[in-house]
């Protein structure tokens, strides 16, 4: 009986309620309208529990858009929003853009795995310490020499113990040789490789890791120049006057690509020894025989050329008994002695030293520079008179037989006191500088003779001419050797020269030139 009257409460209860309300018929006017408005998203109303309602403009997909459930849009909603770098609408923090909706970048200590990630780059490690992580995060250092040239980052890996600095052989980070690792590979192309200083002069190492070679257009090693790139300097820059500057190229291996001066010019004769000269009058830059390694003497400076002359020094050791320089038994005897096989007059003569100077009464005039007989050394076999100069007779000892026009260039005339005689021709042999004359606008030297330290075997040489450039010489049909400013005859064959005296077509500094046994 309990029961059924619960029930029947139960039933009366739901018909109350349900009888509350209103059906929106008839009217409201006495508020016992009882009517319950649920919000309703879209409708462009904010309502209770609403974070916004853009109406139609609700969008999932906008940025900055009221998202469709009548939300502000916010991280991790799926949508790029402004102020936001990334969102993949999820929390995760290694698929490339983390839950703040910040990129995962390299640096943030965070390992972007996901190679579909949202933003930046898949990664092998994160971490500060460059011996562990590449510092683009790129590779991990610990995989390094496992063996397993697949790990990210890695070119090759060939174990542990076998990475390293060996040519040719996979890095100690597992990556390829390559130029700019501060290691020559052969074969990989590479003829030298200065690490950071590849293709910065001064280094011999162009950027792509081979030799420089005088012609390549760069500048390396000890090259000066290269082509028309003269690294600004000029003739004036060197110290010179004036002129033009230019790069040897085509000479030989040294001095290729090294300045050419021979266009440049000095003021020679102002008494100032500059740039490119030697000496100037008295001003012999310091220098005298023994600082250019001779033994003694008296240097000079050539006139007119600003070259030293070194005819008044003398070496004492190289078996050649100078007495020009002044050199004697005295002052060294080991070049000039008695049984040394040259007749050094007048040191020695047919009487004070038979063994080298012959005999005195021979009935024959040995007036060779061995022998040196003479008028006055020996007048028995050398009489004046007999029409023959002698080597070291002078007019005042023989008028007779010494004097201008005998076609023969005395020791005591010169090209000034006597042309016919001592005007001696290119190439014609000689021994002392006055015999030449006649050869350039320039003084003339007789090359071969007086050069101390040669090791010349034979006391004469031949007339050249003094010269500055190729243009002093062109009336000789040289031209201007510049190491010794002297003038060359080129030649293509031996019978371009004077095959009688010993002269042959020889290979000399790049080209071919006609030089004796005295050269």
């Amino acid at each position: 009986m309990r029961q059924s009257r619960s029930l029947a409460w139960v039933v009366l209860l739901l018909m109350y309620a349900g009888g509350c309300g209103d059906d929106d018929s008839g009217s409201n006017a006495n508020n016992d309208n009882q009517n319950q408005v649920q919000p309703e998203c879209g409708n462009g109303e904010v309502e209770v529990g609403e974070e916004c309602d853009d109406g139609s403009a609700n969008s999932d997909s906008v940025a900055d858009a009221c998202r469709t459930d009548c939300r502000d849009h916010y991280c991790q909603d799926g949508v790029v929003d402004s102020g936001e770098a990334c969102d993949d609408g999820n929390d995760a923090n290694n698929d490339g853009c983390l839950d703040d909706c910040v990129e995962n970048v390299c640096g943030d200590g965070i390992v972007n795995e996901d190679p579909n990630g949202n933003g930046g780059q898949v990664e092998a490690c994160d971490d500060p310490d460059p011996a562990i992580c590449r510092p683009d995060c790129g590779q991990d250092f610990r995989d390094c020499g496992n063996g397993d040239p697949t790990d990210q980052g890695e070119s090759c890996d060939d174990g542990e113990g076998f990475n390293g600095d060996n040519p040719n052989a996979c890095r100690a980070d597992c990556q390829h040789p390559s130029c700019g690792d501060g290691i020559t590979d052969d074969l990989f192309a590479e003829e030298c490789d200065d690490a950071t200083m590849n293709g910065v002069p001064p280094s011999v190492c162009k950027g792509d890791c081979t030799l420089t070679t005088c012609g390549d257009g760069y500048i390396g090693g000890v090259e000066q120049c290269d082509g028309t790139d003269l690294q600004g300097e000029t003739c004036v820059s060197l110290g010179y006057t004036g002129g033009t500057l230019g790069c040897l190229s085509g000479v030989d291996p040294v001095e290729d690509c090294q300045y050419d001066t021979s266009g440049c010019f000095s003021d020679c004769g102002n008494g100032v020894a500059e740039t490119g000269e030697d000496c100037d009058g008295a001003d012999l830059g310091g220098q005298d025989c023994v600082s250019l390694g001779l033994t003694d003497g008296v240097l000079a400076c050539k006139p007119g050329l600003c070259r030293w002359d070194q005819s008044g020094c003398y070496h004492c050791g190289d078996w050649d008994c100078d007495l020009q320089a002044g050199e004697s038994s005295a002052n060294c005897p080991t070049d000039c002695y008695c049984g040394d096989g040259y007749c050094v007059y007048p040191a020695e003569t047919p009487t004070t030293c038979n063994q080298d100077c012959g005999m005195c009464g021979d009935g024959s005039c040995d007036d060779d520079p061995w022998h040196a007989e003479n008028f006055t050394s020996c007048p028995g076999d050398c009489p004046c008179g007999d029409g023959h100069c002698s080597d070291g007779d002078t007019a005042a000892a023989c008028p007779a037989d010494c004097f201008c026009g005998n076609n023969r260039c005395d020791v005591d005339e010169t090209i000034m006191s006597c042309p016919a005689d001592c005007g001696r021709s290119f190439g014609e042999p000689c021994i002392f500088d006055n015999q030449c004359g006649g050869i350039t606008s320039l003084p003339a030297d007789c090359i071969g003779y007086v050069q101390p330290g040669s090791g010349y075997d034979m006391p004469f040489g031949f007339c050249t001419g003094t010269c500055y450039n190729d243009t002093h010489c062109a009336p000789l049909g040289g031209i201007c050797f510049t190491g010794d400013n002297v003038c060359l005859k080129p030649c293509t064959v031996d019978g371009d020269c004077r095959q009688a005296d010993g002269y042959t077509c020889t290979a000399f500094f790049g080209g071919n030139f006609c030089l004796g046994p005295h050269n």
